[in-house]
């Protein structure tokens, strides 16, 4: 029966991770590797500094200001029923180091000395490769990731900011659908922020392709100000690594507003060519001369080989 939940760290733990702290100070006091996993909490002066190192340490970018020759995520291992903190797992993107190459890996743990011997340790390895497979793409600049829940409400907010007319509700779809197993859900992070979306539903029965056995990329986009730094590009690589798991073609829809004018550019760059059908307009095609509105409604479907 699962028993733990990996959490980003987060304030309202601040006690919790104190405590684990005085534990592994108190029990391992001999022990040579007493905080593995745990990267410089021994030393912190509290659990606030030791959480902003955990946020620092996530980008390629700032991870070396704080000590760190490679970007990682740090969890807290939380029992479900009382959540309580059991471990810490830190889980590097990668170990292109000479050292961490030859000697390290990708993760390392420690378990709270009072819950030691129950098998956590083991739960604790096997839901670290489970976000392992969550992560696609790593770089100095950004992660590409599955969308979590707190990426929802972060991303209405940016837009909000940015003078959208965005709802959180479409992004809890999204979830909904990832959980469900109708969709992949991908955000691009930068500097511990997610910057972008990106939907690959892998057998999708709208749209001008729809029940055709093909993946569909639904909902694109990348927030304003993080623009023309490749992040659009990235995204669209991925989804299409994993459209091509289900199918030789893939297809999406795309805007005919000014709104989605770069969007039209890349995907004719990236080589998708429109289908032929013409126009559709709240899903389904649009008749000539029959009225529209040039709303977000009104698409173009294209497709590629892939």
């Amino acid at each position: 029966m699962e028993q733990l939940v990996l959490l980003e760290p987060k304030i309202e733990y601040a006690d919790d991770i104190w405590e684990f702290r005085r534990e592994i100070l108190e029990c391992d006091a001999d022990t040579e590797d007493r905080f593995a996993g745990c990267m410089s909490l021994d030393v912190c002066k509290s659990a606030e500094e030791w959480i902003k190192i955990c946020t620092l340490r996530k980008s390629e970018e700032t991870c070396e200001t704080v000590g760190s020759t490679v970007p990682s995520h740090m969890y807290l291992a939380v029992r479900i029923d009382d959540n309580k903190i059991i471990g810490i797992i830190d889980l590097r993107h990668h170990i292109n180091h000479p050292i961490l190459g030859t000697w390290g890996g990708h993760c390392g743990y420690s378990v709270r000395p009072s819950e030691r011997g129950k098998g956590y340790a083991k739960e604790m390895q096997i839901k670290i490769w489970e976000v392992l497979s969550l992560v696609y793409f790593s770089n100095e600049q950004i992660i590409i990731r599955d969308m979590e829940q707190a990426d929802a409400q972060a991303i209405t907010d940016a837009e909000i900011e940015q003078g959208w007319d965005a709802s959180v509700t479409k992004y809890h779809k999204r979830l909904e659908d990832q959980r469900t197993g109708k969709a992949i859900s991908l955000v691009a992070e930068c500097a511990g922020r997610p910057v972008g979306y990106i939907n690959v539903y892998p057998d999708c029965a709208s749209g001008a392709f729809g029940g055709k056995g093909w993946p569909e990329i639904v909902d694109f986009g990348v927030l304003e100000k993080y623009r023309k730094r490749g992040i659009g590009s990235r995204l669209m690589d991925v989804a299409e690594e994993i459209a091509a798991k289900y199918a030789d073609i893939v297809y999406l829809g795309v805007g005919l507003h000014s709104g989605y004018g770069s969007a039209q550019r890349m995907y004719v760059k990236r080589g998708y060519l429109p289908d032929g059908s013409g126009v559709w307009y709240q899903d389904k095609v649009c008749e000539p001369y029959e009225a529209c509105q040039n709303d977000d409604d009104l698409v173009l479907y294209f497709s590629k080989e892939l």
